[in-house]
């Protein structure tokens, strides 16, 4: 399990925006006084309940080091913005799923398909060429505005497909098939979690066309559709050296507004040589049973009463394809949790 980890609680408020620079304020902080963060809602602040030490686990210290050099310069939530993925290499804020939008899309549309598979929904899936595209093109336009759909890969994988990693602005005819044939390929990911579910899809309980069809509509959206200005591409470098996972956790109460309840702050996983894996399991749900699903029902025509049971199938799902991953690049890792509540001020 992720979370074994014996816990001392550190308690630190983080300033609303707009208490930037109020010396009031500031005098209030405790440990985490380099946060600066947005709020959910006017009058409430995010207090930060960092757990998780044991002699084996990251030293408190440098865990409280990492979460203030990274910051949270704002909360974000999965209805408003992307799901990343939890790679240690992302210089940015992130609130992190192994694969990001991307594979929780993937398995989620997984979930529905293992269910239904013999159904009306899916008989011409092989038949049909533009049967991912179409699905994810309309997926991806129904998204809220100013949210785009993510995925990342590294210069190292994309130089594999184009020439000094420089992504084209659109590709056409046999060109665009042989990007796309190769940019599905495993050796040409970098994102591990979306490579592992390529290698072992028996163990990832997901048929590799499944995620081979979705790569190639993802990058034919980008190569030749207007949709591409939904979409996101991070492009990371570099030797995967993170040293440790966090595990971000909101720790609601019953006095918090419903407009902080799937609202969480981001981190970002590599600002410095403490770079760490960042998970958000709570904001990740949100996002494949509440957006990913829901759409996936009503663009496939499902209209059984079947959504209580696909979900408590997609979040099996996703815990299974979690630990593999886990497994394979954070075995032996200290796990932190960052536990959090809104708290009004």
């Amino acid at each position: 399990m992720l979370l074994q980890c014996l816990t001392v609680t550190l308690i630190g408020s983080l300033l609303s925006a707009s208490n930037v620079g109020s010396k009031q304020a500031g005098d209030k902080l405790t440990p985490f006084s380099k946060f600066v963060s947005a709020v959910c809602k006017p009058g409430f602040v995010v207090e930060l309940l960092e757990e998780g030490t044991k002699k084996d686990c990251f030293d408190v210290s440098q865990t409280k080091q990492h979460l203030s050099l990274s910051g949270s310069s704002t909360i974000m939530t999965p209805y408003k913005q992307s799901v990343g993925c939890v790679d240690a290499r992302n210089p940015h804020h992130v609130i992190g799923s192994p694969g990001g939008d991307f594979a929780e899309f993937v398995s989620s549309f997984t979930t529905i398909y293992r269910f239904n598979k013999n159904q009306k929904y899916f008989k011409n899936m092989s038949k049909n060429k533009d049967y991912f595209f179409n699905l994810l093109s309309e997926f991806v336009k129904n998204m809220p505005p100013g949210r785009k759909f993510y995925l990342h890969t590294t210069k190292e994988a994309i130089s594999s497909v184009f020439q000094k990693s420089i992504i084209p602005v659109e590709l056409k005819g046999e060109k665009l098939t042989r990007a796309l044939d190769s940019l599905s390929k495993s050796k040409n990911n970098g994102c591990g979690h979306i490579k592992y579910m390529l290698e072992n899809p028996d163990k990832y309980f997901t048929p590799k066309e499944l995620v081979k069809g979705f790569l190639q509509a993802f990058w034919r959206i980008y190569l030749t559709s207007d949709l591409r200005s939904k979409l996101q591409v991070d492009l990371y470098e570099g030797k995967l050296d993170a040293k440790a996972v966090v595990i971000v956790k909101h720790s609601a109460s019953k006095d918090e507004p419903k407009e902080c309840m799937d609202a969480f702050p981001a981190f970002v996983p590599h600002p410095n040589k403490n770079s760490t894996f960042v998970y958000h399991p709570q904001a990740a749900k949100v996002f494949r049973n509440q957006i990913v699903i829901k759409s996936l029902l009503k663009l496939l025509g499902i209209k059984e009463n079947v959504y209580d049971r696909f979900v408590e199938y997609n979040d099996a799902l996703h815990d299974v394809q979690m630990e593999n991953t886990v497994a394979k690049v954070a075995e032996g890792l200290p796990k932190i949790a960052a536990l959090f509540r809104y708290k009004a001020i």
